[in-house]
């Protein structure tokens, strides 16, 4: 130690300010280097962050869209109308491609597989949107064709028995 102190000693008056600006650069240098690193490790965290935001954002839009089929759904149950069955086919097939796009954004092998139930459940509802429409007409036709009927048969017979016992 004291051999180094002899050493700085022995420079001249520029060369210590130039050897005391060098270790100045020096530390200045490593300081960036460690901030750059910092900065690519928290714009990396910052990305994963916004990607799961955007997947989450993504899975609870595709959850409303769920809802949306079901309250659809249910309305073309009582209503039957065409149009309500347009809008139930067009959030079908818009859910459907909402789910693929999430896969593509995924890695993870769990949230995969949960998006891939969810998959799985939204073309089960597509399975049912065509049994629902022939279920409606069954329905239609049982309450404007065959109720009535069945009605009328009813009304004749407690007639003919009201003739028959009075």
């Amino acid at each position: 130690m004291g051999r180094a102190f002899r050493i700085i000693n022995s420079l001249s008056i520029g060369t210590k300010i130039f050897l005391g600006f060098f270790v100045i650069f020096l530390i200045l240098v490593a300081q960036y280097i460690f901030v750059l690193k910092t900065f690519d490790k928290v714009d990396t965290y910052f990305s994963l962050q916004r990607g799961l935001s955007e997947n989450a954002t993504s899975i609870m839009a595709i959850n409303k869209d769920i809802l949306d089929i079901q309250r659809l759904a249910l309305s073309f149950s009582t209503t039957g109308s065409e149009r309500i069955m347009n809008k139930l086919y067009l959030k079908y097939e818009q859910t459907l491609k909402a789910i693929t796009e999430v896969k593509l954004n995924l890695d993870d092998e769990e949230s995969i597989a949960l998006i891939h139930d969810m998959e799985e459940v939204i073309k089960r509802y597509g399975e049912n949107l065509r049994s629902l429409e022939k279920r409606y007409e069954f329905r239609s036709r049982l309450i404007d064709q065959l109720l009535p009927q069945f009605f009328g048969q009813g009304k004749d017979a407690i007639n003919h028995f009201q003739k028959k016992y009075h």
